[in-house]
Formats: C-alpha cells, sequence, structure tokens
C-alpha cells in the first residue's frame, strides 16, 4: 500500500537557467513572427510561433537532460531470512524421528501458519554453502538433505548481500548446529546486525555410534619403510564394550588390527599402526573400526585413504641470499621431514659460505631448486645465466622465495625458470592478509573443508607492489590485497608447462607464520610440504592427462576433473572429441563428454555415485584418430564429515540468538515460538527515474516541427 508520492525534476543545469531559457525561447518564437513578408493571416503567425517554440523547447530538454524522480513510500510486511539446514546430517533419524522430517514439521505446521503468511519469507537452503533461495515452502520440504558439510557463517553473510542487509528484519536459523565448515558461527554471527532466532533441530543425547574421525600419516612415503599411521576414532554409548580396529589392503586382506575396550559413555582415542610398504605409486588402503548393536549408522566405521609411494627420497637444492631468520626458520622447517634432504649454498661477498657454484652433474641430482631472498647483488650475471640454463635444460623444479636483499636487476637473468618476469619499478610496500585464491592441492589437503578459515587467521606478510609481471599461463592460487586501494595483488603464484614446475613465493617475512599459534605454525609447515609435494610430482608426459582435485570422495560430494589434451609437441590441442568413461571393476557406469573451457583443457563434473572403487578413463580423439588415454581412481566412501557428530548442538544455537539479540527454541517449542514472533511492517522507499530528454521521439518531434514550419513558409513565399 502506497503511503506517499512524491516527484522531483531534476535537470543537468539549474532550474533558474532552465526557465530563463525558456522565457528567452517564447520571446525569440513571438517576435520571429511579429511581422512576415509577406503579410499572412494572424492564426497562421501564432501557429507558426507554437511550432518554433516547440522546436526549441525540445532543443532545451535535450540539453537540460532533465529526469523526473518519481518516490513510492509504502508499507510491506517484514522481510525475514529462514536459513534452513539440508546437509546430510538432517537425513540421520534419533529416537526412530528422522531429523528432515522434523524440518518439515515445522516449515509446514498450521500453528505456525500466521508467522509464514504475515511476515515476507525468504528461505535459503544450506549446507557447506547455499543450495538455493526460494519463497515457497514446499520447495524447501522436497529438498533432499545430502550436503557434504554445515557452514552456518558463510552462509549467512551471503544470504545478507544477497537480499541486503538494510531491507532485513530478522534471520531464523532451522539447524542442529552441527557446524564443521567456515568460521565459527559463535564468534562470526556476533558481529551481526541484525537479530537471529534459532530453531534446534535433533536431540542432545546421541544414539550409540562408533565413527573413524580421521587417518593421518605422511602424505608421501618412501619404498621398504615402516609408515606409521594414526587413525583416531570416537564412541559414543559404548562403555565397557570391546571393538577392533584394523587397516586393510585393496583386496580387502587385514594387514594389521587392534582389539581395545571402550572406556566411556563419550570415548574419543587414536590407534597407531606401522605398515611396511614395499611397492611404489598410488597405493590405497582402509581403516575400519567394528560395529555395535543398535548403532545410529555404519556409513561412519570406516575411512580409505592412499600412500604415494615414492622410489627416493627428496633432495632438494637451496640457493640463498645473504643469511637471516627467514632463511633458518625455512631450513629447520623443511628438515621436519626426515625424508628430505638439504644442500645450502648461500651467499657471501665472495660467492658462498658452503663453496662454489655446482655444475650440471651436481645440479642433475637435486629434485627441487629453491631461490631464497635470491639472487643479491655479489652473485655473477653470466654465473645466473648459466645456472638458469641448467635449470632449464634439466627442466628442474624450482620455488622462488621473495624477500631480504635481492637484486631485481639480476633477477632478470633467472626470468626463463620462473613464473613471473621482474620490472624495474620501485615498489610500494604495504603489509596485508593473504587469502587462497582458489582451491588447490598446495592451500589445503583434499579433505579440508575449512582450509579458508585457517589462512584467515594467519599473521599478515610485506608486499612489493608493482615490480612481477605474471607469464601468461601463470595461476594465481593466494592473494594479497592493499589496505588503502583494495587491489587484489598475486601472493602465491604456480606455473606448469609440459617441461617444468616452478612457484613463486611473491610475500615476504614468512617467519612471522612461524612465530604465531601451534595450529597455525602446523598451518605453514603443511604449506610448505604440500608446495614441495607438488613441485616433486612429475607431470605426466602422456599427450592425454585426466586429473581430480583428491582421490577420496565422500558420498553425494561432486567430482570435477579436468582433462588435458596435448598435440605431438606437448602444445594444447583443441577440436578435440573427449569422452570420459566410469567404470567400476568390469562395469560401465557412466560415460560423459566434458566441455572444452580453453585450448586444449576439458572441463566436467560427476553429480552423484554409489559407494565403491570406480576407474575414470579419458580417451581424445581428432579427426577419427586416437590422440591419447588416461586413466585415474577415485574412491567413493560412505564415510561424511556431516556423520562425525550428529546431536544437536544447543550451545552454539543458543549463543548464535542471545549475542544477536534473539531467542532459542527446540524443535518441540517451535510452533509456540513462531506463532508468538511477530515483526512490524516496514516503510520501503521505492524510487523510479524517467529520463525525458534521452527519448527518440523527442528528436523525431523536433525534426517534424521545423519541418512543417518551413514548410509553410516556403509555401507562402516567407524569407
Amino acid at each position: 500500500m502506497d503511503k506517499d508520492i512524491s516527484l522531483d525534476l531534476v535537470t543537468a543545469f539549474p532550474l533558474w537557467l532552465v526557465i530563463l531559457a525558456v522565457l528567452l525561447a517564447f520571446i525569440f518564437a513571438v517576435w520571429s513572427y511579429v511581422r512576415t513578408l509577406p503579410p499572412v493571416s494572424r492564426f497562421l503567425r501564432w501557429f507558426l510561433v507554437s511550432l518554433r517554440l516547440f522546436s526549441l523547447l525540445g532543443a532545451i530538454v535535450i540539453l537540460g537532460q532533465p529526469v523526473l524522480d518519481i518516490k513510492f513510500l509504502r508499507v510491506e510486511n517484514a522481510r525475514i531470512i529462514v536459513l534452513v539446514d539440508r546437509s546430510e546430517s538432517m537425513s540421520v533419524s534419533q529416537n526412530n524421528v528422522i531429523k528432515d522430517s522434523l524440518i518439515s514439521s515445522i516449515i509446514t505446521s498450521e500453528s505456525s501458519a500466521d508467522f509464514w503468511r504475515k511476515h515476507k519469507i525468504e528461505f535459503v537452503t544450506f549446507a557447506e554453502k547455499i543450495r538455493k533461495t526460494t519463497k515457497k515452502r514446499d520447495e524447501v520440504v522436497r529438498e533432499i538433505p545430502d550436503g557434504v558439510g554445515t557452514n552456518i557463517s558463510d552462509t549467512w553473510f551471503e544470504a545478507l548481500t544477497k537480499f541486503a542487509t538494510d531491507d532485513v528484519s530478522a534471520g531464523l536459523i532451522i539447524s542442529d548446529g552441527a557446524h564443521n565448515v567456515g568460521p565459527d558461527p559463535a564468534y562470526a554471527l556476533s558481529n551481526s546486525s541484525i537479530p537471529i532466532w534459532t530453531i534446534g533441530v535433533g536431540e542432545v543425547n546421541q544414539t550409540p555410534d562408533l565413527m573413524m574421525r580421521s587417518v593421518n600419516t605422511n602424505k608421501i612415503v618412501y619404498m621398504n619403510e615402516s609408515v606409521p599411521v594414526e587413525v583416531s576414532f570416537r564412541a559414543i554409548g559404548a562403555a565397557g564394550r570391546y571393538v577392533t580396529v584394523k587397516l586393510s589392503n585393496s583386496n580387502g586382506k587385514t594387514v594389521i588390527k587392534k582389539r581395545l575396550q571402550i572406556k566411556s559413555d563419550y570415548h574419543e582415542d587414536q590407534v597407531v599402526f606401522n605398515i611396511d610398504v614395499t611397492q611404489p605409486g598410488l597405493v590405497p588402503y582402509n581403516a575400519e573400526i567394528s560395529g555395535i548393536e543398535s548403532e545410529l549408522t555404519e556409513d561412519n566405521n570406516k575411512r580409505n585413504f592412499f600412500l604415494n609411494v615414492m622410489k627416493n627420497k627428496i633432495r632438494i637444492l637451496i640457493m640463498a641470499g645473504y643469511p637471516d631468520d627467514d632463511l633458518g626458520d625455512l631450513v629447520r622447517r623443511l628438515k621436519k621431514n626426515q625424508n628430505i634432504e638439504i644442500v645450502q649454498r648461500t651467499s657471501n661477498k665472495n660467492g658462498f659460505y658452503e663453496g662454489s657454484w655446482l655444475d650440471s652433474t651436481s645440479i642433475s641430482s637435486f629434485d627441487v631448486v629453491v631461490l631464497h631472498h635470491f639472487p643479491v647483488r655479489e652473485n655473477s650475471e653470466k654465473a645466473l645465466r648459466k645456472f638458469a640454463r641448467i635449470l632449464s635444460n634439466l627442466n628442474k623444479p624450482v620455488c622462488y622465495f621473495t624477500g631480504g636483499e635481492i637484486n631485481n636487476n639480476k633477477l632478470s637473468e633467472l626470468e626463463i625458470i620462473l613464473p613471473f618476469n621482474s620490472r624495474q619499478n620501485r615498489p610500494e610496500y604495504f603489509t596485508s592478509q593473504v587469502y587462497p585464491a582458489k582451491r588447490h592441492a598446495v592451500i589445503h589437503e583434499p579433505e579440508e573443508l575449512d582450509y579458508r578459515a585457517k589462512w584467515a587467521k594467519m599473521p599478515p606478510l610485506r608486499y612489493a607492489s608493482g615490480i612481477y609481471t605474471l607469464k601468461p599461463d601463470a595461476e594465481v592460487i593466494a592473494t594479497i590485497r592493499s589496505g588503502d586501494k583494495g587491489k587484489e595483488e598475486p601472493a602465491i603464484v604456480l606455473f606448469e608447462s609440459t617441461k617444468q614446475k616452478s612457484a613463486a613465493i611473491l610475500v615476504s617475512n614468512l617467519w612471522k607464520w612461524g612465530m604465531s599459534q601451534r595450529d597455525l605454525d602446523e598451518t605453514y609447515d603443511n604449506f610448505l610440504q604440500r608446495l614441495i609435494r607438488w613441485l616433486v610430482l612429475e607431470r605426466t608426459t602422456e599427450q592425454v592427462d585426466i586429473t581430480i582435485e583428491k582421490n577420496i570422495f565422500s558420498a553425494h560430494e561432486q567430482v570435477d576433473f579436468v582433462v588435458h589434451v596435448l598435440d605431438e609437441n606437448f602444445e594444447p590441442l583443441s577440436g578435440c572429441n573427449v569422452l570420459v568413461e566410469v567404470t567400476e571393476g568390469n562395469q560401465t557406469v557412466l560415460k560423459l563428454s566434458p566441455i572444452e573451457s580453453d585450448i586444449g583443457l576439458f572441463n566436467g563434473k560427476i553429480v552423484s555415485l554409489d559407494v565403491g572403487n570406480y576407474v575414470l578413463s579419458a580417451v581424445a580423439e581428432k579427426e577419427k584418430l586416437i590422440v591419447g588415454k588416461s586413466t585415474e581412481r577415485m574412491i567413493i566412501e560412505p564415510f561424511s564429515i556431516e556423520l562425525l557428530d550428529v546431536r544437536l548442538n544447543e550451545d552454539l544455537l543458543k549463543t548464535i540468538s542471545s549475542s544477536t539479540g534473539g531467542e532459542y527454541a527446540h524443535y518441540t517449542h517451535a510452533d509456540s515460538m513462531l506463532s508468538n514472533l511477530s515483526f512490524p511492517m516496514r516503510d520501503v522507499m521505492e524510487s523510479h527515474r524517467i529520463e525525458i530528454w534521452g527519448r527518440g521521439w523527442l528528436l523525431l518531434c523536433i525534426i517534424c516541427f521545423l519541418a512543417l514550419e518551413w514548410t509553410i513558409r516556403i509555401g507562402k513565399g516567407m524569407l
């Protein structure tokens, strides 16, 4: 219902100037026809005055650019954002009642129908991210709860952005509070300017259940070694019972097992196994804990994992500038991995502390070359050029760390092995936070869903803006943003060709990451290990290569894959027909054709597969000739992070509501809360701007008026 309407005329010039122009136009039009030769009738003179006046007024309108601003002040029902949890934990049964059915009853209950009717409801279904926005309750009820995570914080703020904060009166979250992805809602939502009401779905006391929480081991191991595997599990409601934890290989044969007793009704423990690896490659294993009677679900009793078994240890050559704390911190962290061997060349005024430049034969024995705050002034340009040629000819992976007293003039000698070109500009320095730009194996482990939250806690680092120009195929996996200009700059860059890999850490003072809290210190350590791992793993030399982000996926999790197709010269090849076949055993499960997103780059996704072991086979053809083939293995396991703890987290939901000015209700009292919950109608100002001057018909009218005026003048013989 409209309460008030206002009209406002806005022009490019002051209104008094427009009025003066109109008055002068009228005077000029009248003066033009006070006397005519030959004389014409009075009626015709005033008609001609009108034509000229209308033409002049049209010109004034075009020049003045008038805009009619119409504002409506109307009253509408309060807008409420309702977040509805559609993660997999909603499909779990507690006390013989599936939580999803409880949500349906809350939304469709007649007792609370008045609440849904008298407010403007914006439903937002979510899991690890927003899934759908709708105004219809039946669409929410029909949606299957199969999300692979619960991200309350990011979902809430994304919804606010979508619907505009100023237009939202309140929020309502219907969930079990089993948050497991993204920032902690207890802290993040406390800053919300909008009150949030919460409804808890489920029970605090959980049905007896055993679950595998995690399997931790080294991501890269070596042949003929005993590898420690730490298996963490949780037992609820199983005090006094005996269970067996075991590891088995891909054939289902038990490798090692241990029997133990559960000590309490809420028991968490770790079992460490040592297994001998005797074959290289990607070797799959399974960790399992035996089930108990009347268990909630056995889907979370198993976890699959792979051991990436290599033949030899990793040898790293570190070419460093002057000694500093950053170098010492990097070496110390890399040496934590006993499978890494380090050789250093640290610059001084006479060359290197540890000896001289290495020759081609010596360099060929290293797996990775690290350039740390290197080169500096004392490094010879001729020696740098020779060193760069050797690395390029040997296709050695290179990792560059900026900082210290790097000489940018001499850095240009190494550009053939780096993912960027250096510019001789005067840099602008600033300190800011480093954020992941995308999901990547260097940024996080495949199973990590909350990696962005971990990176957000890392201390800010220093950046020199204006001296790096990335090469065309360089991939930015992390960025840093200037506090003043808000411009995103590349912080961590990767480059991969068919011959060589390189990485560049373009932020300095990384030692600050090592001085932070223990969990953040581990984040830095893990990042370095993943970076070395990515550099060491050789890229395929085949013309067709299919890759997936990880080898183990949860049920209902989307599988994204990429197929690279190269010609005989190992250059990207376009215009191919690519077919990907998914098989389980000897049975073909799925066939699909990925879309070519770039030259020689084909992207595809698999939305839903049953639990099992699969092989993805990619075949590329061009002009009916096979370019090449590639395969990749993956496992779809029943385990989901959603099944780690399906109890109602009342404490979290109560904290969210109390800190924002809302209220909490258990689902058994949801009808009562909603029936008593009412928000006042709100005034909404709507503005409509009508551009009068920018109309084609106006110009047409001016032309017609002028044409008619001069047609009459010519017909009457007027000068």
